[in-house]
């Protein structure tokens, strides 16, 4: 039974492509919206599908499984401000937090750890911060003692084992720590608007609407609380994105909190 559905799935995404155009003098061929979109093609009509590990997207996570593809993540935002200088069509977020209750973003503070630092939530939007670059200065992504959140944000890590992971198509930046600059990006994609997070609560850049869209495609939804960004606030705080407030503080760096890997394409 398995074997048939695949067969049947694979057989309408391949007439659906190959659609011919109208007789009878119409225009041309209607674009299929479940047919696979190329990363570098990728429009906001994508934002809430699944981006797969054979680098296309889906409409959904059973069609990604017929091409015979894993799903990595969800399209969360398409547009050139993504944060990252090389990758610029889109961010991406995994399917999972980090198993568990969260870490700390160092387990130690008191010293300048970021090239910048923050001290006003607005400064820290407008730098458009890299959270990959961030994500993968010096040892942050190999000694997880010390850089919790970085280590397992890099290897998207969602299981009690930390070998196991999620690989990051080609033609992507890999996972990261997202800056507080792309959590903004990010629910904004997937909550449809173009809010911007300040320290006060805003219903439009919380969770609740962003969960309908991760949920429906099998992912896990954000959880009521706070997930930590790469984007540092002082020698003791880093910058985090409350999902049910909508909202952003800063807090002390040792502090445990959610941690969402995500990625540029």
């Amino acid at each position: 039974m398995r074997t048939f559905k695949t067969v049947w799935m694979l057989a309408a995404l391949f007439l659906a492509a190959c659609k011919p155009s109208g007789e009878g003098g119409g225009g041309g061929n209607e674009p299929d919206p479940d047919a696979p979109v190329a990363l570098a093609d990728a429009t906001i009509n994508d934002v809430g599908k699944v981006l797969a590990s054979d680098k296309f997207i889906y409409a959904s996570s059973a069609f990604a499984e017929a091409a015979g593809a894993k799903v990595c993540g969800v399209v969360a935002y398409v547009g050139n401000d993504t944060g990252d200088a090389t990758y610029r069509h889109g961010l991406a977020i995994s399917m999972k937090n980090f198993n568990g209750n969260g870490s700390c973003w160092k387990n130690t503070y008191g010293v300048k750890d970021n090239p910048s630092q923050y001290n006003l939530l607005v400064d820290a939007l407008d730098a458009k911060e890299s959270g990959y670059e961030l994500t993968h200065q010096g040892d942050r992504t190999t000694n997880s003692y010390l850089w919790e959140a970085f280590y397992y944000a890099s290897w998207n890590n969602t299981g009690s084992d930390e070998y196991v992971t999620t690989i990051a198509p080609k033609n992507t930046s890999g996972w990261f720590l997202p800056s507080i600059f792309q959590w903004n990006q990010i629910v904004n994609g997937l909550n449809g608007n173009e809010a911007r997070l300040t320290t006060e609560q805003n219903a439009s850049l919380s969770m609740f609407y962003a969960n309908d869209k991760l949920t429906a495609l099998g992912a896990q939804g954000l959880k009521d609380g706070a997930y930590w960004s790469s984007s540092e606030h002082s020698e003791n705080n880093a910058w985090i994105y409350w999902a049910n407030y909508g909202k952003a503080t800063n807090t002390n760096k040792t502090w445990n909190y959610y941690i969402r890997s995500v990625l540029a394409f």
